[in-house]
């Protein structure tokens, strides 16, 4: 495995793993605003990274 491809995997885990950590941070909050606000957004990117993943797979 070249170094590169090494660093890539271990970035998208921390990542991840920060990506964790703020929704726990979030839900602990109570705060149901920040909740909302949160839940919306990973939504909205969830949505976003599926339609550009189809554009960019139609010009593979």
């Amino acid at each position: 495995m070249k170094l590169s491809n090494g660093l890539y995997k271990l970035a998208r885990k921390i990542g991840k793993a920060a990506t964790v950590s703020n929704d726990i941070e979030t839900l602990m909050s109570g705060d149901p605003k920040k909740i909302a606000k949160r839940a919306a957004r990973k939504a909205i990117w969830k949505t976003n990274n599926r339609v550009t993943r189809k554009i960019t797979d139609r010009f593979k």
